[in-house]
């Protein structure tokens, strides 16, 4: 039995397990598309299958430059979602402080001393 036989019915048997098998199913493509030791096998059978070998590491490469642009704009989310909440409790902080001015100035134009007093 070849290498490529046993591999294919690895990914088929992981295949139809479906959703479950996935992080199993990538690490056996992740693994065989990173084989770089040709020097068991014979210099034919890789100039045969040379391209597309090349083929399938380069969707890896593309899948992996995905994933890099997924968690970076994951982080900038996050990072976004940290300078809404800062600036939404300045906002407030400043709401808060704004009222308690108004309540302030309002006092000035009380003119019964008991009242004022209370008011404070």
């Amino acid at each position: 039995m070849k290498k490529h036989e046993i591999a294919r019915s690895v990914l088929c048997r992981l295949n139809d397990a479906g959703e479950p098998a996935l992080a199993f199913r990538r690490e056996v493509i992740k693994r065989i598309s990173e084989f770089d030791d040709f020097s068991v096998v014979g210099i034919t059978i890789v100039i045969r299958h040379r391209d597309s070998w090349l083929r399938f590491r380069s969707v890896n490469v593309k899948d992996s430059f995905t994933r890099i642009h997924l968690e970076r704009e994951r982080e900038r989310k996050d990072r976004q979602g940290g300078i809404r909440r800062k600036r939404s409790s300045k906002q407030e902080a400043a709401k808060k402080r704004a009222a308690i001015k108004d309540s302030l100035y309002k006092l000035f134009g009380e003119t019964d001393p008991y009242k004022r007093g209370k008011a404070t």
